[in-house]
């Protein structure tokens, strides 16, 4: 009988140490996702922010093509927080107190056609790392 107790013991041991291991693992999963997810919000929410800053762009050139021309020569990096304004100078956390939105505008000409590039470029957290920043790019003309 004392055999079987002793058997029992180390059945339960390693019972434990299993559902410790389980429960471990299940733990580290769930942490990573939640980790995943805040990231993928964060990035969605600064693309948001470079497509404002595209169509800011686009409002601009929309109330005069020759105003507009002036702000890409030469080409120019603003800074545009979140109330529309492009400013130049070092930007700094101008969205959401996280996010620092630019936008370079860069007129061309080609065959007699003027076209501005515009790029937005949202970052946050630590700005030496690329993975934390989106850009978008368009080309503007004068259509009207």
């Amino acid at each position: 009988m004392t055999d079987q107790k002793g058997q029992s013991l180390v059945e339960m041991i390693v019972i434990v140490g299993m559902v410790v291991l389980l429960m471990t693992g299940i733990v580290a999963g769930t942490t990573t996702s939640l980790s995943r997810s805040e990231t993928s919000q964060i990035r969605s929410v600064a693309l948001s922010h470079a497509q404002s800053g595209i169509e800011l762009a686009r409002a601009k050139r929309d109330s005069g093509w020759a105003a507009f021309a002036l702000l890409g020569t030469p080409p120019t990096t603003y800074c545009v927080g979140a109330d529309g304004v492009f400013n130049t100078g070092t930007c700094t956390v101008n969205m959401d107190g996280k996010y620092i939105r630019s936008v370079t505008l860069q007129l061309t000409t080609v065959s007699l056609v003027s076209t501005m590039k515009v790029t937005s470029r949202v970052v946050w957290g630590d700005t030496a790392n690329p993975s934390n920043a989106v850009q978008l790019t368009t080309y503007l003309t004068e259509w009207k």
